[in-house]
């Protein structure tokens, strides 16, 4: 089994020592470098793509690379579905491949009929699976579609947050949206003309497609 890494930070270096622990040959390999893929991919029988939105989301670097009047929500988008169309055209390159396997999610905006514009790390991974139907027919035949609503580290994650969600005024917004998922805390946040009150009766999904609609814009919350 390979794992393909192009990072050197001390998470990574970590989690690749634990990989090559388990029998993993670690392997060089660039998301934005499609040449990189290809070699990478050499006799692979099964490739595993988990297309990644939040690593450029959360890095700093990122704002730098915004273009005039774009978001950070856009400039990921765009970046995730290209990197896909890497992968994807990567390994529809790879002979002798018996499956590709890709860790997807639906279009929010499509699905939610234009009524959820901002779920973009949903509508990004939505479009990497819609090229490769349109552009690599034979990788599609090839393709199985892997869908979870969160992953066990997201759980965990949560969890954390969840601990620590007694909060003032001046509490972080993603903070706040966070419990008012959880639907744990009376929260009350809005932007614009978008209002949501907390201590309302909303299905976990609602509360859910709220929080990934207001995400990452500049958000007001106190406490109910």
């Amino acid at each position: 089994m390979k794992t393909i890494s192009s990072s050197h930070s001390a998470y990574y270096i970590s989690a690749l020592a634990a990989w090559r622990e388990k029998g993993a040959e670690v392997v060089k390999g660039d998301l934005n470098d499609k040449e990189s893929l290809v070699t990478a991919f050499t006799v692979a029988d099964v490739i595993f793509s988990t297309p990644d939105f939040w690593a450029p989301f959360h890095s700093p670097a990122t704002q730098k690379l915004l273009k005039e009047g774009q978001t950070i929500n856009e400039n990921c988008y765009e970046k995730e579905l290209q990197q896909g169309k890497n992968v994807t055209d990567a390994a529809a390159s790879t002979e002798g491949l018996d499956r590709f396997i890709i860790s997807a999610l639906y279009n929010a905006k499509e699905r939610s009929s234009g009524k959820y514009t901002w779920v973009y790390h949903f509508d990004s991974k939505a479009k990497i699976i819609e090229y490769i139907q349109t552009q690599h027919l034979n990788l599609a035949d090839e393709m199985s579609v892997f869908q979870v609503a969160s992953y066990m580290a997201n759980w965990k994650y949560n969890l954390k947050i969840a601990k620590v969600c007694q909060y003032s005024a001046s509490t972080p917004a993603w903070m706040a949206l966070k419990c008012f998922a959880a639907s744990r805390w009376n929260v009350s946040f809005g932007y614009g003309r978008v209002r949501v009150e907390a201590n309302a009766t909303y299905q976990y999904r609602e509360r859910l497609a709220m929080l990934y609609e207001l995400l990452s814009k500049p958000l007001l919350a106190r406490a109910s």
